[in-house]
């Protein structure tokens, strides 16, 4: 599949859970401490998911999730440790595309993370396939080189 994740998260733990359940299934899985390393390594390298784990109160880590959205073109994974209803509905009408709870289920994560990778992936392949001319449509009923009456 060739997916890339970053896991934008300081937990130690969190970040080997998250590679071992990936590492299997060929995702690579790169790591921001903080939200200015998350920032600096979405401006020189491509990725497809951001899994962004959200674990203080307050609106920091939902506002990164909406400058993530608006700013580069990724699917963004909250991974959320308290998982009000207030807190996820936040996270969606911030920009989030899912959300899982910690701690998560290993499967659940790969399927998951795989689906949001395949759809940016092919959302980036029609864009890329956007502006080349396809082949030649003939010319319309009624129009110059069409049958005209």
């Amino acid at each position: 599949m060739g997916a890339r994740v970053l896991l934008v998260s300081a937990d130690q733990d969190l970040m080997a859970r998250v590679e071992q359940a990936l590492a299997d299934e060929g995702i690579q899985v790169c790591v921001a401490q903080d939200l200015l390393e998350a920032i600096l390594f979405l401006d020189r390298e491509p990725c497809d998911v951001v899994l962004l784990e959200v674990d203080r109160p307050g609106p920091e880590g939902f506002a990164f999730c909406r400058v993530i959205h608006r700013s580069w073109d990724v699917a963004v994974a909250l991974l959320l440790r308290r998982a009000a209803q207030r807190d996820v509905v936040l996270g969606y009408q911030m920009g989030a595309d899912m959300h899982l709870n910690l701690p998560f289920d290993p499967q659940e994560l790969r399927v998951r993370v795989q689906a949001l990778a395949r759809r940016v992936q092919a959302v980036r392949a029609r864009q890329a396939t956007a502006g080349k001319p396809g082949p030649a449509m003939p010319p319309a009923l009624g129009t110059a080189g069409g049958n005209q009456r």
